[in-house]
């Protein structure tokens, strides 16, 4: 179980991080 979500939370992080990355990039583009 601890090791799954360590797993999931990782993964969490990393997509949020992507998105993050991604509406910043957008926005400057748009600008």
């Amino acid at each position: 179980m601890s090791r799954t979500t360590r797993i999931t939370g990782v993964a969490r992080g990393a997509l949020l991080g992507w998105l993050i990355a991604w509406v910043r990039a957008v926005a400057v583009a748009v600008r």
